[in-house]
């Protein structure tokens, strides 16, 4: 009897230490497997902090992009504001100059008209006394074609002025149509 006790003591041993290895090799896969998903995990979240890191400076790169555009699409609109208003500034400074040119030359123009009528009034008058004192007529005929001769040559270049002017004020319309 006392040989089967053993026997039976020493398969429960045997069955001990089976179930004890088996538990260990369990807990020492489990603990693998653990370490296994543990390590998937921070790869996961150190690839995610990358993802989220390049996201961000692609975000903050844009936006400093957009504010160096703004900035310089500002700088252009005034300096293209400030070069219009010059551009008008001259305009109208230019047509302010020729406006009082021309109003000079008619003041003139007027001027020369006048002393022109006066001269042939003169040249009338001169004449009729010229014709009742026969002996002077000859002076006075040469006196009058001088004076008149220099009021003539005065109405030329003032109508050469007056022209010239005109034709000014046709090109700065012409050139402002443009």
């Amino acid at each position: 009897g006392g040989g089967r006790a053993k026997a039976l003591e020493r398969l429960q041993e045997l069955t001990r230490r089976s179930l004890e290895e088996l538990g260990e090799a369990i807990r020492a896969q489990r603990a693998a497997a653990e370490q296994r998903t543990e390590g998937l995990e921070q790869r996961t979240r150190r690839l995610e902090d990358a993802v989220q890191h390049e996201q961000d400076g692609v975000a903050q790169a844009l936006a400093s992009e957009r504010r160096h555009q703004e900035q310089l699409l500002s700088g252009v609109r005034e300096a293209f504001d400030r070069t219009l208003s010059h551009e008008q500034r001259q305009r109208e400074q230019a047509l302010e100059a020729l406006r009082e040119a021309l109003d000079r030359a008619l003041a003139q123009e007027q001027r020369l008209r006048e002393e022109s009528l006066e001269a042939m009034r003169e040249v009338i008058e001169i004449d009729l006394r010229s014709r009742k004192e026969q002996g002077q007529q000859v002076g006075d005929v040469e006196r009058i074609h001088a004076a008149f001769s220099e009021k003539l040559a005065l109405m030329e270049r003032s109508h050469v002025l007056l022209d010239g002017l005109v034709r000014a004020e046709r090109a700065q319309r012409t050139a402002e149509l443009q």
